[in-house]
């Protein structure tokens, strides 16, 4: 998921976008290669959109059977023990949600 485009000028050129999502989605799929190869059977639909993480997975998510988000292991004592992507997805989605914790 690309951060949200602030300001001005390059950051709303359409081809700027392109190739960013373009670098993005490279290193999106050098990191589910281990997976899919892991898995072969497991149908995955992997992609790379600018905007708020909660809104486009709640909206990519909307027909879903299962929303899986992960969170990771917090140390300290001090603060929510999930941070707000997994938060708005369990308070949001008209799906089950999963959380799954990792490091």
């Amino acid at each position: 998921m690309l951060p949200p485009l602030a300001g001005s000028g390059a950051a709303y050129n359409p081809e700027v976008n392109a190739r960013i999502a373009q670098i993005k989605r490279t290193g999106l799929d050098d990191i589910l290669r281990r997976w899919r190869d892991m898995y072969p059977g497991v149908d995955l639909d992997a992609q790379v959109t600018a905007g708020p993480c909660a809104q486009r997975l709640l909206q990519a998510g909307s027909e879903a059977g299962l929303m899986v988000v992960g969170r990771r292991i917090r140390r300290s004592s001090v603060g929510t023990p999930i941070g707000p992507v997994a938060h708005a997805i369990l308070h949001h989605s008209t799906a089950p949600v999963a959380v799954i914790v990792h490091e």
